[in-house]
């Protein structure tokens, strides 16, 4: 596998707040699965809504349109050292 992406974000406007925290819980427990079993860091792009307010270490708007150009390989993402997909034909890539 050459990367594994994984997008979480609110699936339903009408979710409580306790259904957002299990999602995103998942996608936590999602990226620690292959890093338990030796995939290594560098080939997991993960990324998570920061949801605290007015942080000051969000480094990437997390929205359709951002995940797009993950998959789609977008070199401005790339030039601002950001991840992108690298897989090629011949790995599997996990979405």
């Amino acid at each position: 596998m050459r990367n594994l992406v994984r997008y979480c974000n609110e699936i339903n406007s009408n979710l409580h707040d306790e259904s957002e925290s299990v999602l995103q819980v998942d996608a936590c427990h999602v990226y620690h699965m292959p890093r338990s079993r030796g995939v290594p860091a560098e080939i997991i792009i993960h990324i998570m809504p920061d949801d605290i307010a007015n942080n000051p270490s969000q480094v990437l708007n997390v929205n359709l349109a951002n995940f797009m150009k993950i998959l789609k390989r977008d070199k401005e993402l790339a030039k601002k050292g950001k991840k992108v997909l690298t897989a090629g034909p011949e790995d599997h890539v996990l979405v």
